[in-house]
């Protein structure tokens, strides 16, 4: 099966496609839009073939329009109220270009979970039913799969950062869109390491650099993984699925990792060695990070200077309050080494 990534031409092949009827041609630029839809998106995000897009486009079409189910009754060659069965037998006789690989355990369809056969030991008689978050993607509603919503936490911080630490999250995100606009695969991005003292304030920087990338960050405890193999592949599976269709950013908290649990290190490795999309690591990662054959960017979080730590004293005091000290501001931040989120806390 083919990688998963973008390709922006594929995309805007799919969103530009040339209709050789002069007068269809007319309507098609009048109603062109500025950007791929939803399935076009699916189209060219999982390499689906022709065929495999009316499977899906039959499966969303039952669960949205009843003309669908009338469709299917006489494909089934039963009457109106008989039961309505999609299977992929009659996909196969209703469409010329049908090809058994679409049905496949490693085609897109099932290896992406786009569809699901309520019997998977008799595939080809099978219902089809189309996974309800994908039916969703498609009409426009995008929401989490709960699969992800029971295991990672979305980062929202709403303290302020020192200006080095701002303008450390715009390197990274300047690095992000460099590698998108080289074209660079989901399959091929590069994990983000973030080093430093001070855990809080690398998750700070974290969120501030995805959402000056564009993406949502969300968070995963390292220690949150699940053990068994099969689950730690179906949530993969799961959130690479996610972050190809919607801008979706992964933040992986090794802060409570045992080193010396070689087990939990090594399912930490291999996880984020499969993680497709953006990935940032941090939480004193450098064991986890260090055995990943997989290319990544390293960026040091220092806590703020004592000038930057100045700043943030006086932000949170006000100034009168800063003029009552009448100088002796200089000696209390002389005294402490804080994070932005430890000044926060104490003022």
């Amino acid at each position: 099966m083919e990688k998963l990534g973008f390709e922006k031409k594929k995309q805007a092949n799919y969103s530009n496609r040339h209709v050789t009827d002069e007068k269809e041609a007319g309507d098609a630029n009048e109603w062109k839009l500025d950007s791929p839809s939803a399935l076009d998106t699916l189209i060219a995000t999982f390499g689906l073939s022709e065929f495999e897009t009316k499977i899906l486009i039959l499966c969303a079409g039952v669960e949205l329009d009843s003309r669908f189910s009338t469709l299917l009754t006489q494909l089934n060659g039963g009457k109106n109220g008989s039961s309505v069965r999609l299977t992929f037998g009659i996909a196969m006789a209703a469409f010329a270009n049908a090809h058994w690989s679409a049905i496949s355990p490693n085609s897109p369809l099932r290896y992406w979970n786009l569809i699901l056969p309520t019997d998977t030991e008799h595939v080809t008689g099978s219902n089809l039913q189309i996974d309800e978050n994908v039916l969703h993607y498609l009409v426009g509603n995008r929401y989490m799969d709960e699969k992800l919503t029971e295991i990672l936490d979305p980062v929202y911080v709403e303290y302020s950062l020192a200006p080095s630490q701002v303008s450390l999250a715009g390197a990274i995100a300047t690095s992000c869109r460099t590698v998108v606009e080289n074209g660079s695969e989901l399959s091929h991005l590069p994990f983000i390491q973030l080093r430093g003292d001070e855990y809080s304030d690398q998750m700070a920087d974290a969120d501030l650099a995805s959402s000056k990338s564009g993406y949502h960050l969300y968070k995963l405890s390292i220690l949150s993984l699940p053990a068994n193999p099969k689950e730690v592949s179906n949530l993969l599976r799961c959130w690479n699925r996610e972050s190809a269709l919607n801008t979706s950013m992964l933040y992986i908290d090794c802060a409570k990792l045992n080193v010396q649990d070689k087990l939990r290190v090594q399912l930490a490795i291999n996880f984020i060695e499969n993680v497709q999309g953006f990935l940032i690591i941090g939480g004193f990662s450098n064991d986890v990070a260090g055995g990943t054959k997989r290319w990544k960017l390293e960026y040091e979080v220092q806590k703020p200077s004592i000038e930057e730590q100045m700043i943030l004293w006086k932000s949170q005091l006000g100034e009168e309050f800063t003029q009552r000290l009448d100088g002796q501001l200089e000696k209390i931040v002389s005294q402490f080494n804080l994070s932005a989120k430890a000044l926060l806390r104490l003022l």
